[in-house]
């Protein structure tokens, strides 16, 4: 597995490139082309929302963080993605 790394808002998160780019997603492909590849990819949002994202990207299922309120911000990030 190619190993990709993230820092979203301040929190690393790494990964393998199939997760992110795999499944016909293409989150994040035009940074992740114009990066060098050994800094991690900085992404200026919520990094408890994009854990959200990834498990879902992982597994096929959402989960709502307890710091999360509701629904909508979840859906709001998934709508930038």
């Amino acid at each position: 597995y190619e190993i990709i790394s993230l820092n979203v808002g301040g929190t690393l998160f790494t990964t393998s490139r199939r997760t992110i780019f795999g499944s016909g997603q293409n989150l994040l492909i035009e940074e992740w082309e114009n990066s060098s590849k050994s800094e991690p990819i900085f992404i200026d949002r919520s990094p408890i929302l994009f854990s959200s994202i990834l498990e879902y990207l992982r597994t096929g299922r959402y989960f709502l963080p307890p710091q999360v309120s509701g629904w909508p911000q979840l859906l709001n990030e998934i709508e930038y993605y």
